[in-house]
């Protein structure tokens, strides 16, 4: 490496480091974004979720236990990254859904991308509540399923907040007379941050 490829190496390097910590800086004294206050539940304390999975075989040791939701704001706090993963017992994770969720100003909506572990795509748009959710409000969200068959569904999902570290979770899937018709009801608890 020559001198010279060397300096401008290390220059940029600088620069990147600089330029990195001042927009450092100037997020942790940044308002919330629409984004923020729309997931605060969600992203309070660890972010991470979880529920029993009521149908685990106590007798397997490679069973998925518990259900994960991971919520983490990007670090340029442009979009949220959730994954949705079976938990075993000694904590090792599959990722089941991997979404991504952002404000879109225009429409002032919150946008979803959600891909499954089986290629399945879901898509969908909620509008942002700025406030945020309190407890006892119902969050909904509309989306609709592509499967990697090529059918189509659409699903509602409706979260509770119960407390600061608790809520709920429906899901529905929509008949063909329009009627909504329960999948599954969970109750989530987030884990203390370590």
């Amino acid at each position: 490496m020559t001198y010279r490829t060397f300096r401008a190496f290390a220059v940029a390097a600088l620069t990147a480091l600089l330029v990195d910590a001042h927009a450092m800086g100037q997020d942790a004294a940044a308002p919330r974004s629409p984004l923020e206050a729309h997931f605060a539940h969600m992203l309070h304390g660890s972010g991470r979720w979880r529920t029993p999975n009521e149908d685990a075989d106590p007798a397997d040791p490679n069973a998925m236990t518990q259900y994960g939701a991971d919520y983490r704001l990007s670090p340029d706090r442009s979009h949220v990254i959730a994954e949705v993963t079976g938990v075993t017992e000694d904590g090792r994770r599959a990722v089941f859904w991997t979404i991504y969720l952002f404000y879109n100003p225009v429409t002032q909506e919150i946008v979803s991308a959600q891909i499954g572990w089986n290629g399945a795509y879901l898509s969908g748009h909620e509008a942002v509540q700025l406030d945020g959710f309190d407890i006892g409000d119902v969050q909904v969200f509309d989306q609709i399923h592509h499967n990697p068959d090529g059918t189509m569904s659409i699903n509602r999902h409706e979260i509770i907040p119960v407390d600061a570290q608790t809520h709920s979770t429906q899901t529905y899937d929509r008949a063909e007379d329009g009627s909504w018709r329960p999948r599954n009801f969970r109750i989530w608890t987030l884990v203390p941050e370590e």
